[in-house]
């Protein structure tokens, strides 16, 4: 019998918040003023902030894993300027 080999699964982004990003995102998923795309991405950076692998959060928010890695990583991009606006706001 052949030995099977697979291909490693790659791992999704590790996603870390501080206190007050997650308390703005969770009230915009709260506000019904938001729009549903807003709310969806709010969504989607807790969950992926709660460990949720992509697939999950696909699923749940109905979108395609490639837009939900995006976004993840959309977010990982952005990670040292929210915290530099944030200690900024502090000051």
């Amino acid at each position: 019998m052949p030995d099977v080999y697979f291909m490693p699964t790659p791992h999704a982004t590790a996603i870390s918040l501080s206190a007050r990003q997650q308390q703005i995102l969770e009230q915009m998923t709260r506000q019904t003023t938001n729009t549903y795309r807003l709310v969806r991405r709010a969504q989607l950076i807790l969950g992926a902030a709660q460990g949720q692998k992509n697939t999950e959060l696909s699923a749940q928010l109905e979108l395609s894993r490639n837009q939900v890695q995006a976004w993840r990583d959309r977010w990982q991009q952005a990670a040292a300027t929210l915290m530099a606006a944030e200690e900024n706001a502090r000051q």
